[in-house]
């Protein structure tokens, strides 16, 4: 039941977000034509504001309600009521003109364009969940979260990468200011060859058996260890890790989804480092660990990849890294 309603609240945000965006992108035509489109920028960020407003107001009563009447010594609703009010507001700011115009020195973006600005923003989003999972605490989260069935994970796992996919090929103007072809020149979709993706899939491999060798590493040494972290993943994932289908859906969902948000068209606006640093903050079940370096690691990797070799070689190398994980995870299991 619990996984139906995070469900249908991903759903719901997710809509939201994908509204915004199409508004975003009519604006833009609109400007490019030149027409102005503010009458479809400004209901845009009137959505992102009152999203944020939302987030900020609830951040204030917990914050308020963990400080009049703690419930425990930890402080976990002020905690959490303190990240979700204080990146609530980090992202409204991004939304000035002005504070733009300072990030432009650093990240690609055009600072006048009211589509970056959206983006930029929406952004904070990632920030927020793994802020809040932190304040919350994985210990916690692993001990309350329930185990979902195979079926559920299936279902949440396609749905989620799905809707990225989604929220990508709207966000570059499908439909409604370029063209199929030009979208996918956008996203960086080029055909590789067959022994291109053989050597993508390799590098995966190996990817991954460096990825699981620095885990049980740390986990020896207990450097950036926290045996929380696997808990949560075996709730998160663990049914998945049980059959071919749901190892297959590891790696081709995430692939499919998580590279043509984040490397396809996230990086070439928000540039390298920035993309990997929220691609890392999307894995929320790795909290602050090992696992964290290393999927920002593989970011930075992608991101290079993505320069050089485009979008689907970075969907070869993060599914194959992804099953391969998967299959060494069910062999060690068995």
């Amino acid at each position: 039941m619990s996984m139906t309603w995070e469900l249908l609240a991903e759903i719901i945000l997710f809509v939201w977000i994908t509204l915004t965006v199409i508004l975003l992108n009519l604006s833009e035509k609109y400007r490019r034509l030149g027409t102005g489109g503010k009458e479809t920028g400004w209901p845009a960020f009137t959505l992102i504001i009152v999203l944020y407003s939302i987030m900020f107001l609830n951040g204030i009563i917990l914050s308020f309600a963990g400080a009049l009447l703690p419930l425990d010594p930890e402080m976990t609703e002020t905690n959490i009521g303190m990240v979700m009010w204080v990146l609530a507001l980090l992202a409204l700011l991004l939304l000035v003109p002005a504070v733009r115009r300072l990030l432009s020195r650093w990240i690609p973006i055009d600072p006048e364009n009211r589509l970056h600005a959206g983006a930029l923003s929406l952004s904070m989003i990632i920030a927020i969940n793994l802020g809040t999972t932190l304040a919350f605490g994985l210990e916690d989260l692993s001990e309350y979260a329930a185990t979902p069935d195979f079926s559920e994970v299936l279902v949440q796992i396609w749905s989620q990468n799905l809707l990225f996919l989604l929220i990508s090929l709207l966000g570059v103007g499908w439909l409604i200011r370029r063209s199929g072809r030009e979208v996918l020149q956008r996203l960086g979709f080029t055909r590789p060859s067959p022994v291109a993706v053989l050597k993508g899939a390799g590098v995966g491999l190996v990817l991954m058996v460096v990825a699981a060798l620095a885990e049980q590493l740390a986990a020896n040494v207990e450097w950036l260890y926290d045996p929380h972290v696997e808990e949560m993943t075996e709730k998160l994932l663990g049914p998945l890790l049980t059959s071919p289908l749901g190892i297959l859906t590891l790696g081709l969902a995430a692939a499919l989804g998580e590279e043509t948000l984040f490397r396809g068209a996230l990086q070439p606006r928000f540039g390298l480092l920035p993309t990997s640093v929220l691609f890392t903050l999307s894995h929320v079940q790795y909290g602050l660990s090992m696992a964290t370096l290393v999927v920002f690691l593989l970011g930075l990797y992608l991101g290079w990849v993505r320069q050089r070799e485009g979008t689907v070689m970075c969907m070869v190398i993060h599914a194959t890294y992804n099953m391969g994980l998967g299959v060494l995870s069910l062999y060690m299991g068995s």
